[in-house]
């Protein structure tokens, strides 16, 4: 597995929201492979 560095910000930003939010936004952009 790669290493991702996430600035502090956006880690912030993605703690706030669900993890189905961020299914659905992928998906709709067409990662379907959940």
């Amino acid at each position: 597995m790669s290493e991702h560095n996430l600035s502090d910000e956006t880690r912030a930003k993605l703690k706030k929201i669900s993890t189905a939010s961020i299914a659905t936004a992928l998906y709709k952009r067409g990662l379907r492979n959940q």
